[in-house]
């Protein structure tokens, strides 16, 4: 895997000490597919559908700011900003394949809705896209006390988080001794203050949303449904939150690959 930062940051801005990490995996002469993790983890939680992308595409795998050592997650807005300079920076051209699950999700239908032209498709895993401000802060003690849970006793935070999201307790926690409040208090409003975004009817068809049936994120799609009522909506029956990528990797992979 190839992994690349976009640099120091100094001076005025102490509280920010790195930039978001990108890793690459395949050939940069095949199509770019950006892939965006959830939160409280990296992009190891590709893993498992990786092997299978890169034979298709040029992957790109960034780390979210606040997911790794020294930095802080501060809204949608800046993350979306500093992927879109990574492209420019690599001049990767046009976006075959992008796909976000949970604050992935929410992250990716940003990116998409101001460069939706240079997208083909756009997928939104279990999409947090709530715009209830005034629930955010509540947010942002339920992702602090978490993250607390998992710093104090690491082994019951995976054994917990394993119940939740298959096989994902061990990175999970290596990500939360990182996250720090004020990454929470951003994580808080990435999800409960979304941003009303307009997408031109005729871009929503390259829109495709997945819900798990078992989902707590499904309480959006109603809103979702009258604000984009032109892209797709799939539910996968059983599934919880990022239940079907964790279970059916390979079926989920195929599913990317062949919509």
């Amino acid at each position: 895997m190839q992994t690349e930062g976009m640099g120091s940051v100094n001076g005025a801005d102490c509280r920010r000490r790195k930039s978001m990490i990108f890793n690459y995996e395949g050939n940069p002469n095949k199509p770019v597919a950006i892939l965006i993790h959830p939160m409280f983890t990296n992009s190891e939680c590709y893993q498992e559908i990786v092997p299978l992308l890169k034979e298709k595409y040029y992957v790109m795998l960034p780390v979210l700011d606040g997911h790794y050592k020294g930095s802080i997650f501060v809204s949608v807005d800046n993350e979306t900003r500093q992927i879109e300079r990574e492209i420019e920076r690599k001049k990767l051209g046009r976006i075959k394949m992008l796909l976000g699950i949970s604050l992935g999700a929410t992250i990716a239908l940003d990116y998409f809705a101001k460069n939706s032209n240079r997208v083909a498709q756009v997928y939104l895993d279990g999409a947090p896209i709530f715009y209830w401000k005034h629930l955010s802060k509540i947010g942002n003690k339920i992702f602090y006390r978490i993250v607390r849970e998992m710093q104090k006793d690491p082994q019951r935070g995976e054994e917990k988080m394993n119940h939740y999201f298959s096989g994902m307790g061990k990175n999970m926690v290596a990500v939360c001794k990182d996250i720090t409040k004020e990454t929470c208090e951003g994580l808080g409003s990435a999800c409960y203050a979304c941003r009303k975004l307009e997408i031109p009817s005729s871009q929503q068809k390259k829109m495709h949303f997945l819900f798990g049936t078992k989902e707590s994120a499904r309480l959006c799609e109603r809103g979702l449904k009258r604000k984009y009522g032109n892209a797709m909506f799939t539910h996968m029956k059983g599934y919880g939150h990022c239940g079907y990528i964790l279970r059916q990797p390979k079926k989920y992979a195929h599913m990317l690959m062949t919509f």
